[in-house]
């Protein structure tokens, strides 16, 4: 046993130095159970004194095939993040060809990116950030952008509003009403995205009469999945709204046993009468909505 520990440490030792930092995909639980396999049969080779080239070999590539799946990953995944009250998303497109952060939460009381954001970010293999979009300058949502920024790579910060972006994996379309707005809740981007064959709403904090300007300028707009607006807020997801889109999944950032009673409940039977399944940061922590070929798999942490 303590031969199959050295072995185990040697291996640690060898990765950690590199100079630069690898980062690695939380394993899942086959992974682990693989390379403890793996790790005994080298042990037994050693005890019976047999060539063990084989089994190292297969070891080595098994922890290289890992980081290479961990950052080249075949399918989409918009996951939000659990930072408490407040919101922040991530989309990562197939094949590492994107990896964008809407809203980064944010606490005054402690580091948000330190504790929540970037250890997320670490644990599903994002070695980047090639955009971070904020939907207004809320704490809740923008608070954790320098901490994040210190110590992560971000390569472009958004917080205006831009034309439609658009490639082979993405199509980015902010929504803007004709109406000029006093307040920061209702000027939050409202950005459609699509992308892995679903289409997600991101809503910021906008409450329920700039949903009903949104409404008609645009129309009906399909809808898979929505991020609802003001974490649940009654002031928002008005009836008129869901006569704009009618999503098949719900996703609320918020934050357990918050002072201001988000989500509503008003919000939440609006949701169940319309059948939406609806996925919650204070119930669920966080979780990811991961699509490939048309289908869709809801991953929680």
């Amino acid at each position: 046993m303590k031969m199959m520990i050295g072995y185990q440490q040697m291996i640690l030792t060898f990765i950690t130095s590199f100079n630069a930092e690898i980062i690695f995909q939380k394993p899942t639980l086959s992974f682990i159970i693989l390379y403890y396999i793996i790790l005994f049969n080298i042990f037994l080779l050693l005890e019976e004194k047999k060539s063990i080239q084989f089994s190292m070999s297969l070891l080595c590539a098994l922890l290289i095939s890992f980081h290479i799946y961990s950052i080249y990953k075949p399918y989409t995944q918009v996951s939000t993040i659990d930072v408490g009250q407040g919101d922040c998303s991530l989309i990562r497109l197939p094949f590492n060809q994107g990896n964008y952060l809407i809203d980064t939460g944010g606490n005054r009381e402690y580091d948000i990116a330190s504790h929540n954001v970037i250890p997320f970010l670490k644990s599903q293999g994002v070695p980047c950030i090639d955009r971070v979009y904020i939907s207004h300058h809320d704490y809740d949502h923008y608070g954790a952008l320098d901490s994040l920024k210190k110590k992560y790579k971000v390569k472009r910060v958004v917080d205006t509003y831009q034309k439609e972006e658009k490639n082979k994996l993405i199509t980015i379309k902010m929504l803007k009403s004709d109406v000029i707005y006093p307040s920061t809740n209702e000027n939050s981007l409202v950005m459609l995205v699509t992308t892995g064959g679903y289409n997600y709403l991101f809503t910021g904090d906008i409450p329920s009469n700039v949903e009903e300007d949104l409404y008609k300028k645009y129309g009906k707009i399909d809808v898979d999945v929505l991020k609802v607006a003001h974490h649940g807020s009654g002031y928002s997801s008005s009836v008129t709204f869901f006569q704009m889109v009618h999503p098949r999944i719900a996703m609320i950032g918020v934050g357990e046993h918050n002072l201001y009673g988000h989500p509503a409940h008003i919000v939440i039977k609006r949701l169940e009468e319309r059948k939406i399944k609806i996925l919650r940061t204070d119930l669920d922590g966080s979780f990811s909505i991961i699509t490939y070929l048309g289908e869709h798999l809801i991953y929680r942490y």
